[in-house]
Parts: structure tokens; sequence; C-alpha cells
């Protein structure tokens, strides 16, 4: 049986026994736009490029689920070769950036484990075929595989089981994100139910997945079927302007704060002062409701005062 922190370290680093080392890749210039689509709902379109030691991903909310808030898109730009990553807004011209760190510094500072779970019981099977289809996609073949993930909960959690299938065709970026994985399987993501969740987790099949260009997940669960698309839109090979992977000129850094970080207002002292006096004004309405909820929850009520 495997413990929920192993199991996480493993979906995270695709079930390896070794964090994956950094390194400089030299992608061939590629193009990749898709369009993923949930449900009948909303949908994204997702640009990938490579070039070189750099990677551009652009993200565009193209159908907003009903009633659903709109934010601006924001984009992402890793630069191997200087070990950074860089998002920004093109909207507000705000920008920010943080540094890329080995796996091995990660863990020293931070750490892999914590507590041991003493949940319920999960059991995640997995079971993933390759077709033998292979289709070109840039300078890259493409393979098709299928996979199918079944989730069954404990029963005393009263969850409801559900199946995954996932319907798709992968391509190799084996230094995406400047990592070298070596002969490590792709990252699986499986979504659990409670926390402290104990997980037993068993694998079959030999198909292995990668980047999708192309996929459909069917996910079914109290008899109703949720359907994930994802379309190709547009691969290609040719060269790049360079100038896509850098900061475009005359961007401020975006506001950071306790909240997170705000693309739609400049990191100045002003914009700096508003956002911790919010934060505090939430966490004194936080610690004033839970308060009055404990004493709303008292069997005995508030204590009365002694008479003199």
């Amino acid at each position: 049986m495997l413990s929920l922190n192993r199991v996480v370290l493993m979906l995270l680093l695709g079930a390896g026994t070794s964090p994956p080392q950094l390194v400089v890749p030299n992608f061939p210039s590629f193009k990749l736009k898709t369009r993923v689509r949930y449900g009948h709902q909303s949908s994204s379109v997702h640009t990938l490029y490579l070039q070189g030691a750099r990677t551009r991903t652009e993200f565009e909310q193209s159908s907003p689920a009903p009633g659903a808030s709109t934010q601006a898109p924001v984009t992402l730009v890793t630069q191997c070769d200087r070990k950074q990553t860089i998002a920004f807004d093109a909207q507000h011209k705000t920008f920010t950036e943080w540094p890329i760190v080995e796996w091995s510094e990660r863990v020293r500072t931070h750490g892999v484990r914590g507590p041991e779970p003493d949940g319920p019981e999960v059991s995640i099977a997995m079971d993933s075929v390759d077709t033998g289809e292979r289709r070109q996609v840039g300078p890259y073949l493409a393979r098709h595989v299928k996979t199918t993930i079944g989730i069954q909960p404990a029963a005393e959690t009263k969850l409801p089981p559900r199946v995954e299938e996932i319907d798709g065709w992968y391509i190799d970026l084996p230094h995406l994100n400047c990592e070298d994985r070596g002969d490590q399987p792709p990252t699986t993501v499986a979504w659990l139910t409670i926390p402290n969740e104990r997980v037993r987790f068993s694998q079959t099949g030999t198909g292995k997945r990668g980047y999708p260009v192309e996929e459909i997940s069917r996910t079914t669960m109290r008899g109703q079927t949720y359907e994930t698309r994802m379309e190709l839109l547009e691969a290609s090979s040719d060269s790049l302007d360079p100038r896509l992977f850098d900061l475009p000129a005359g961007y401020n850094r975006a506001l950071r704060s306790a909240l997170g970080t705000d693309y739609t207002r400049p990191d100045t002292l002003s914009n700096r002062a508003a956002a911790y006096w919010t934060y505090f004004r939430r966490r004194m309405a936080q610690a004033v409701q839970s308060v009055s909820q404990s004493h709303r929850q008292s069997p005995c009520g508030p204590s009365p005062r002694a008479s003199l």
C-alpha cells in the first residue's frame, strides 16, 4: 500500500525514484494551439511556443461559463538559460517573475513529507493502452493512447465511485519546464475526495501518455458523465520571433501581497498599502465570525456575571 504522501510525490514526479534534473533544452521551433471545451459551458484556448532554451504559454478564456467572472489572460515565458519564469498581463502591462530552482534545493528547503495519513482508504486503479496508431504533429510524432482511471472511495465516506476514460494523442517534450525526468513516466493526476486519505494505487498497461495535442476525457459519477474535450487548432514548425520569449518593454511589476498577485494593479506604495488594509480587514472579519460561531455553538451559552 502507498501512503498519501508517497502518492502525492509519485504523481508529482511521475512515479520516479529520484527528482528530475535541471537542464537547458534546445527545442526545435514549434507552435501548438489547442482549444479545451468544458462540457457545453465554457472553453479556453492554449498556445504553446518552443524554441531553443525557452518556452511561451498563452491562456485565453474564449467562452466563459454563464455567470463566471472573466480575467485578463496571463502569458508565461520560461527561460531555462536564465533559470527564471516570467508571467505577464498584456492588458494591464504588468508582470512578475520567479527563479527556477533545482528539485534537490526545493526538497532541502521545504521537504516533501508530512504526517502519515490515518483516514479512510481510497483505491485508484489506472490502465493505459497504446493503440499503435501514429501521426505527425509538427516536428513531433504523436501516439494514440487510451487510459482508464477508476477511483473507489472507502465505504464509510459514503462518496460515489467514479471512472475517468481518457482518449488522446500525445507527443514527448522531455525537457519541458527545464526538467529532465529520464525514463520516468509522465505525470499522472488523480483528484482525491477527502483530506488525509490513505491511497492504494495500482497500474496496468504499458501505454505512455505525454503532452496532449488532442484529448477527450469523460468522467462518470452518480450515473452522469462529464466531458472535457481538447481539439488541435494549429501545429507549425515555422521559425519564431525571439522577442516572443522575452518580457515586452514598458511593463511594471504586478502588485504582490498577502492576497496574492494582482495583475490588474502595479506594485506601488499606495496599492500595497491598500492591499494590506484589505487583508487586515478580511482577517479581522474572519476572527469576529469565528468567535461569534463558537459562542452560538457553546452548550452553556455566555457565563453569567457573579453577583456582588
